[in-house]
């Protein structure tokens, strides 16, 4: 059936009028695949430089000549035209749908199915679920990734002919309807077993039940199968929620209907999120920061207040570096690697996430450092906020070069940290030659915990590869031509105890590693000193 085209209107928001478009435009911009029964018929137009829509629950029954009717409704759904998109948007994509989410859109976005029925004496309820005869027949809900789901046992309803107070209804699966005529007294398809089961304790047929899944039950990436053409499923199924804000990173094929997701998204979980943006491009620069696009909401609206581990922290996300999906991370750190009152060395700190919470659940002293002003700026207000003694939480902005290499210097600190973090999956490895500065003959032994991106090769796992990568970093090879592999032995010998934990994969094949070591005198002094690295 060719897709049948709405009514075409162009619209001004100051002036009531409406103007034939010439046959060019219609073929230009022509609706959208989506048209559909229980879908909405929308149609673009330009006027000076802006585009405008209209949108209706699609009701119009296409001709046979390829002509087109339109319902009685026209003249109401004229006043509901919105400007939707410029004309550089249209130039990007011909196919844009609507982005006004009302209730037409969500009635037509709900489900109801009607299923079949027992009604049992309500003492028997339990026994009929658990009737190892029935189990298979029974309605199934497996598929619905709705909350709440569907209950299987319920409460006749007021009115029914079979309502008692003393009787349960039972959703069987609408498959034990097929063929069954209206005169049955117990649906034929049943279990010879069951059926006699039934009869035994009383059950009669009862009346089809409709079960209605409601927009606001239905999982986002449903939501987004209805409404997205084909050509851009599947959906996006997951945001990241900083906050207020819901972020996302949309792939080439969502990338035009971006706009409609932001607005799903704003709707179905608002106002928990009252902004939606989506990031372009990648981290880079010296602050490792991002481009975003907003997709709905206020652009201005991306100061976040957030609650992680019982400390509250604020930030501009558009300023700072944050990723809520490393928060497993940070409780793995707080709850096994650091410890009561020890001191921790944070070179990237960010805002603060993982010392903020070293210091408040542990009485930790905190010495944090980054090289993005407003990253130490949000650091400090979030110590305060968090009633952190200053004097046990330390804020410094400036390169991680110096200052991994202030750590080592005994009239700024009478002693080397117990821990360090390098939480710079980038380039965390280029900082490690700063370790040579620190003296070798010290008491502690600090363990450096550094994150790190590695993929595997033909010859070796990815795990293999980031451990390499830090032992070269730490004891260049001198005098070959041929880099030698598998080198975490070497560092064992030295007593730095390497291990190894994988933290996420960030694409196929590449893998962010924490690579924990200890900084033992043994290996400063090979730091320190000229050699060349002879294989064990």
């Amino acid at each position: 059936m060719a897709p049948v085209r709405s009514s075409r209107i162009w619209r001004r928001t100051s002036l009531s009028f409406s103007r034939a478009l010439p046959s060019w435009r219609r073929k230009r911009h022509g609706v959208s695949p989506l048209l559909q029964p229980n879908h909405f018929s929308s149609s673009c137009f330009p006027f000076r430089g802006t585009f405008y829509k209209t949108s209706r629950p699609f009701s119009a029954v296409g001709r046979g000549d390829g002509g087109e009717t339109e319902d009685s409704s026209d003249v109401d759904d004229r006043e509901r035209a919105t400007v939707l998109f410029s004309s550089s948007d249209l130039d990007a994509h011909d196919n844009i749908i609507p982005l006004r989410i009302d209730e037409d859109l969500k009635r037509s976005i709900a489900r109801t199915t009607y299923y079949p029925t027992i009604v049992v004496p309500a003492r028997y309820a339990h026994d009929v679920v658990k009737n190892p005869n029935l189990c298979g027949q029974l309605a199934k809900f497996d598929g619905w990734n709705v909350r709440p789901r569907p209950r299987i046992v319920r409460k006749p309803e007021k009115g029914s002919t079979k309502y008692d107070v003393d009787t349960r209804v039972v959703l069987l699966d609408p498959a034990v309807t097929e063929n069954v005529e209206e005169d049955e007294s117990l649906h034929p398809h049943l279990l010879r077993d069951a059926r006699e089961y039934l009869l035994s304790i009383g059950a009669v047929r009862g009346e089809a039940v409709p079960v209605q899944v409601g927009y606001d039950q239905l999982p986002l990436s449903d939501i987004l199968s209805a409404v997205l053409p084909e050509h851009a499923h599947p959906p996006p199924s997951s945001f990241e929620m900083i906050g207020h804000v819901a972020h996302l990173n949309l792939k080439p094929i969502h990338a035009p209907y971006g706009h409609l997701i932001g607005q799903v998204i704003a709707d179905r979980f608002g106002p928990a999120i009252r902004t939606v943006v989506n990031k372009v491009g990648e981290v880079g620069g010296p602050h490792r920061t991002y481009s975003m696009d907003t997709l709905a909401g206020n652009p201005d609206d991306t100061y976040v207040s957030l609650s992680e581990g019982g400390v509250k922290i604020k930030f501009d996300l558009r300023k700072v570096y944050w990723c809520s999906r490393l928060q497993g991370e940070r409780d793995r750190m707080v709850r096994t690697e650091f410890h009561q009152n020890q001191i921790i060395a944070d070179a990237f700190c960010g805002v603060g996430a993982v010392v903020l919470r070293a210091a408040k659940e542990l009485n930790c002293t905190i010495l944090a450092n980054d090289i993005n002003p407003s990253a130490c700026r949000y650091a400090r207000e979030n110590a305060r906020m968090n009633n952190l003694a200053r004097r046990n939480f330390h804020v410094c902005c400036g390169g991680a070069e110096a200052f991994i290499r202030s750590l080592g210097d005994v009239r700024s600190h009478p002693r080397l940290p117990d821990h360090l973090v390098m939480n710079f999956p980038l380039a965390s490895t280029d900082f490690l030659s700063e370790l040579r500065w620190w003296p070798n003959n010290a008491d502690v032994t600090p363990l450096v915990h550094l994150y790190t991106f590695a993929r595997g090769d033909s010859e070796r796992t990815a795990e293999e590869a980031a451990t390499d990568a830090v032992a070269d970093a730490l004891l260049p090879e001198g005098g070959y031509t041929v880099p030698t592999i598998h080198r975490k032995g070497y560092l064992d010998s030295l007593g730095c105890g390497l291990r190894t934990h994988e933290v996420r994969d960030v694409a196929p094949g590449k893998v962010v590693f924490c690579i924990t070591f200890r900084a033992t005198p043994a290996l400063i002094r090979h730091m320190q000193g000229d050699f060349v690295d002879m294989p064990i």
